[in-house]
């Protein structure tokens, strides 16, 4: 675990603090840089001007007031363009003089770790970028009037980073989801879609709670009159690149929405909380009502949505005939009755039929015996909730 002693504002901050304290400069922070430099000690730190080996410069994220004459600033580093790892030894402020449009920017202020507890920043792996949120407590001489300069493509608050911050990379592998969702303007799911197209229909036709969409990779078409009538759509987040789905025209989606392609965009992070929130998963014991012999029956579930993923795993013990398998305590409640055949480890068949939170099943030839080995077998049913 990292352990970094406390910052200290170089002689250049210094200077510059004063200057602000004087009323002949206004004190702007610009940004943050990490690098591998060793130090002996901390004593004369503040000399320093530079970084002794600077890896990485990131933006300012957010910067917020603590006192009157005290700051929080936050950046987030991220190794996602980064090729060689390296331990973070030491932390730079960058900073100038916001009044004075030659002035040249300067090291404001500088940490370094305690011997031993410097953190390993690791090298992109290809997959989940690493990402680290660096905060800097720092004096200024007045914070109501202390700016930071902002980088555009730098827009989430520090608030947003500790509990919504996803990458698109980490979005695929938190949840791998295969569902079309709408939300309305809470981020509360309205409708799902299983399926490969969108076309006009219960989607989201005409639905005018619907404000964003998530569509994912494997959808390749959206047909014309798919948004038909979703006039408070603002947002499409589109597990795809552009060249890899055909949104029809006229595609009827409002002239102000905003369709974010997987190649342009960090998945919004309430949007990928909500996803989150559609999946749910499960495994237990299914409790028998009949009499037979049952050396286990289980169950494991996924549900995204309303759509529910149901296996159940049997073995009967053997030199037995057998009527109706009976379970009361299926996990999730059906909407209506599905029906199936099953094979078993012998190859006999069984028709197994699931109602409301009851499953039943039966073998198609009730004359048979159970093999000497007993019999196990497996079902997979989708359904609707």
């Amino acid at each position: 675990m990292s352990k970094y002693k406390t910052s200290k504002i170089t002689n250049c901050g210094q200077e510059l603090l004063l200057n602000c304290i004087a009323n002949k400069a206004e004190l702007q922070f610009t940004r943050i840089a990490f690098g591998s430099g060793e130090y002996s000690s901390d004593s004369n730190i503040v000399a320093q001007t530079a970084l002794k080996n600077e890896k990485q410069i990131v933006s300012i994220s957010t910067m917020s007031v603590k006192s009157n004459h005290s700051v929080e600033i936050s950046a987030i580093l991220s190794n996602q363009e980064l090729t060689t790892g390296y331990r973070i030894t030491e932390v730079g402020l960058f900073a100038k003089d916001k009044l004075d449009a030659s002035a040249q920017e300067i090291l404001y202020a500088i940490c370094i770790a305690e011997d031993g507890y410097a953190d390993y920043f690791p090298e992109y792996n290809g997959y989940a970028p690493t990402k680290l949120l660096q905060d800097f407590y720092i004096d200024v001489a007045d914070a109501s009037s202390t700016t930071i300069l902002v980088d555009d493509s730098v827009g989430v608050s520090k608030a947003y980073i500790d509990e919504f911050y996803y990458t698109k990379e980490e979005s695929k592998l938190r949840f791998g989801l295969a569902e079309s969702v709408t939300f309305d303007e809470n981020y509360v799911p309205l409708t799902t879609s299983s399926d490969n197209s969108l076309s006009t229909g219960k989607f989201a036709t005409g639905n005018t709670s619907i404000k964003y969409v998530y569509i994912p990779s494997n959808v390749t078409s959206v047909s014309s009159g798919t948004f038909y009538g979703c006039t408070n759509l603002t947002d499409i987040y589109v597990d795809n690149t552009e060249d890899n789905i055909i949104f029809h025209t006229p595609n009827h989606i409002p002239s102000t929405a905003k369709i974010h392609y997987l190649d342009n965009f960090n998945a919004n992070g309430y949007i990928i909380k909500a996803l989150l929130n559609l999946v749910k998963t499960g495994s237990g014991n299914l409790n028998d009502d009949s009499l037979l012999s049952i050396r286990y029956a289980s169950y494991t579930y996924q549900q995204i949505g309303n759509v529910v993923t149901l296996e159940v795993h049997t073995y009967i013990n053997p030199n037995q005939t057998i009527g109706n398998l009976r379970f009361n305590n299926i996990p999730v409640k059906t909407q209506n009755q599905y029906t199936g055949i099953c094979i078993s480890s012998t190859n006999a068949l069984y028709k197994w039929t699931i109602e409301n939170s009851t499953l039943e099943i039966s073998k198609l030839d009730a004359s048979q015996w159970i093999h000497d080995n007993g019999e196990e077998f497996r079902f997979v049913v989708t359904y609707d909730v």
